[in-house]
């Protein structure tokens, strides 16, 4: 069975709009979209809008209202939360670092383990 894509789309199913299109810079977002993309409900984006802290959507008639996906994707990055904490990611550079480091042969194998005991 096929996987289903991520759709923001109405309980009828017509007008779905994947969130592959946020990938698209020039992309035109629904508020159904924004909303999965980034993880707030429509009433807090209009709150934060009428604070100034969130981009300003496009109006295209009365009823219609669409966000720029590469506005959208700034803002993303704008709030600055890391993917991953610090201390994680330098635990992983530091095993990367160990595995692509050979393993030491020779006498400087023997005292490997006598000078990481002397320190």
């Amino acid at each position: 069975m096929k996987p289903r894509p991520i759709t923001a789309s109405r309980s009828d199913g017509h007008n779905t709009q994947t969130l592959d299109a946020l990938r698209l810079p020039d992309a035109l977002l629904r508020l159904k979209t924004v909303t999965q993309a980034i993880g707030l409900s429509a009433p807090t984006i209009y709150r934060k809008l009428a604070a100034g802290n969130f981009p300003q959507p496009i109006r295209l008639g009365a009823r219609c209202t669409r966000w720029r996906a590469a506005d959208i994707r700034a803002w993303i990055q704008a709030q600055g939360a890391p993917a991953k904490s610090t201390a994680a990611t330098e635990f992983r550079t530091a095993t990367i670092a160990a595995r692509e480091e050979p393993p030491p042969v020779g006498p400087a194998a023997e005292l490997r383990g006598f000078w990481d005991a002397a320190a």
